[in-house]
């Protein structure tokens, strides 16, 4: 195999006690890299790939055990670290931080200010963005979005078109589904389920076994908990 890159020894970072050696292109690869061109910092050959079109751009920095494979895109200031692995055409860039056991894959976009951490999983067409934070063992897939400041956490799984922002907190087991859209200050928790076309917008706590499938008037249902299921 052809090697693609190489580690610049001389253009090195210290950071958190770790040297992380600039990246420099070896051959022509992807649309988007040329011999010649200097990335970001790793720490070693075991964090980029050789094979694919996988890269880390700008002042990225990956270390640690962390894996970049395939054709992901690491851009930015992003960290990438502990034993995370970003594969498949995923991106993380702005200046996240991903570390943990974490896994974005497919075409996932991390980006802005996010947080991923401990065993959660961003994968498929999911985005994570701006300011919010995904831990835990927390899943988001398909094209589930989530801005602001939310934080996803627990067990819980944001699928299919489900939209969260603001001060949202997802956590439990909850489960935000279909074109469901969360935002406000909201929490939904325990193995509450928010889905269909679902919109939840101001303070309101969802949480036992609930679920919900319609909007949610702040003065006309309040809370909701226990077994109940809000229908149109």
């Amino acid at each position: 195999m052809k090697r693609k890159y190489e580690l610049v020894k001389d253009d090195f970072i210290l950071h958190k006690g770790k040297k992380l050696y600039r990246i420099k292109a070896l051959r022509t690869f992807s649309g988007s890299v040329s011999a010649g061109d200097l990335g970001g910092y790793i720490e070693g050959y075991h964090n980029l790939s050789q094979e694919g079109y996988c890269w880390v751009y700008n002042n990225a920095r990956v270390y640690g055990n962390a894996k970049i494979k395939d054709s992901a895109f690491i851009g930015g200031k992003s960290e990438v670290y502990g034993n995370t692995r970003v594969e498949g055409a995923a991106f993380v860039g702005g200046e996240t931080k991903v570390s943990g056991n974490a896994v974005i894959k497919n075409n996932a976009v991390v980006d802005g200010y996010a947080k991923v951490s401990g065993n959660a999983r961003v994968e498929d067409d999911a985005s994570v963005e701006d300011s919010c934070q995904v831990y835990g063992n927390a899943r988001v897939r398909d094209h589930a979005r989530v801005i602001g400041k939310a934080e996803i956490f627990g067990n819980a799984v944001l699928k299919d078109y489900a939209f969260v922002g603001g001060y949202t907190k997802v956590y439990g087991n909850a489960v935000i589904k279909d074109d469901a859209d969360v935002y406000g200050n909201a929490e939904v928790f325990d193995n509450a389920v928010v889905k269909d076309d679902a919109e939840i917008a101001y303070d309101n706590k969802i949480w036992d076994n609930a679920e919900v499938c319609r909007y949610i008037s702040p003065n006309k249902d309040g809370d909701i908990s226990g077994n109940s299921k809000l229908e149109e």
